[in-house]
């Protein structure tokens, strides 16, 4: 496991070890989308468990663009100082972090906004909540509310952002032949499809200069018939790289799950289960890294730090993304020099309380207090 502690140069920033902290939604912002004392104490406590980069989880665009009506904001300037604390605390405690931009599209729900969701087409993801095909001027809205997103990102000292081009949000909504059905410039061809993702990275590095670093997080394998698959996934990549991206954090959205079939037109989830092996999505990272020159970020289940550094030496990735292991035993950077972490069972409670007063962990106790 030597190599998962080796340091790494992401960018204009130097990285102690090639362990991130997965983007995980806590719950834990208060009604108006403001950082919290509770979130605050949750990133300080990941950062001091030795996690070289902690990406924060999604700080939502717009007001009505939230997943759920206590996530974080990032859409006006009352949220850059709660925030700035946030970032304070996690420098102060050794490790850089970044923010993830997400505009929710069709998982918003019109019960929480008062409006119909929006996404690149009609077709919607929830089958009781279909969603309405965005403008063009509101297209042109959406770039720019990711570039002062950004902005705001930066000026609270966070050291990059992330774009959540995955699971099925607006952008990857975009992305997703599953769920583009446009006849314009942002439908049709991978080109057209990633058009929206590459003006962000384009804009937000016009605003905030080429060494602001900027990630995409993308599914690189759809489940269903006409989703994104290995070609287009190298298609995509090339793009997003060409257009300025810094890294690639290489997701997935193929674990079936039957039980959803009835509420959602796409019947998978992002989260894998206990019944799916470790690092489950590392094969799609492995196939990205050999395309591009920029560096990769696998995910997927790495409970392990076993999984993490042999994904590592066998060159997969660059960097492991971690999560709910981090939820469970905070110190598992520490702990997985020496052993003795305690291992993420894969239960789920951490998602099915985190629209209950905030996310919580069945093993850890202190998660959420």
């Amino acid at each position: 496991m030597e190599k998962l502690f080796a340091p790494f140069q992401l960018g204009r920033l130097s990285l102690k070890n090639r362990i991130v902290m997965a983007p995980m939604s806590t719950g834990y912002a208060d009604g108006g989308g403001l950082v919290t004392d509770l979130m605050v104490r949750h990133y300080r406590r990941r950062a001091e468990g030795g996690a070289a980069l902690l990406i924060v989880e999604p700080g939502v665009v717009h007001t009505q663009a939230r997943l759920f009506p206590n996530s974080m904001g990032i859409w006006t300037e009352e949220q850059v100082g709660p925030l700035a604390g946030l970032a304070g605390a996690v420098h102060r405690a050794g490790a850089h972090v970044f923010l993830q931009l997400c505009h929710a599209g069709p998982k918003a729900r019109s019960r929480f906004s008062g409006r119909p969701p929006l996404s690149a087409s009609d077709i919607p993801l929830f089958r009781n909540d279909p969603p309405q095909a965005m403008t063009r001027g509101e297209i042109d809205q959406t770039v720019e509310d990711f570039v002062r997103a950004a902005a705001r990102a930066a000026r609270a000292g966070l050291d990059g952002v992330e774009l959540h081009a995955a699971h099925f949000y607006l952008l990857s909504a975009f992305l997703s032949r599953l769920t583009n059905g446009r006849a314009d410039d942002y439908g049709g061809s991978p080109a057209n499809r990633s058009r929206l993702v590459v003006e962000i990275i384009r804009a937000i590095k016009r605003e905030l200069g080429p060494d602001y670093p900027v990630v995409v997080r993308f599914n690189a394998r759809e489940y269903g018939e006409g989703g994104i698959g290995p070609e287009e996934a190298l298609q995509l990549a090339g793009l997003f790289v060409a257009a300025g991206a810094d890294a690639l954090h290489v997701s997935a959205f193929d674990r079936y799950r039957p039980e959803l079939a009835k509420a959602v037109t796409v019947p998978a989830t992002a989260i894998p289960g206990p019944e799916d092996p470790e690092g489950v999505f590392l094969l799609y990272a492995r196939e990205i890294k050999k395309t591009v020159a920029c560096p990769v970020i696998g995910v997927g289940r790495i409970t392990d730090p076993v999984t993490a550094g042999e994904a590592l030496t066998r060159g997969d990735c660059d960097l492991t993304a971690v999560g709910r292991a981090l939820l469970v035993d905070p110190d598992w950077p520490q702990k997985a020099q020496s052993g003795g972490y305690t291992p993420c069972q894969g239960c789920g409670d951490c998602l099915t309380t985190l629209g209950d007063g905030g996310v919580r962990c069945a093993v850890n106790p202190e998660v959420g207090r």
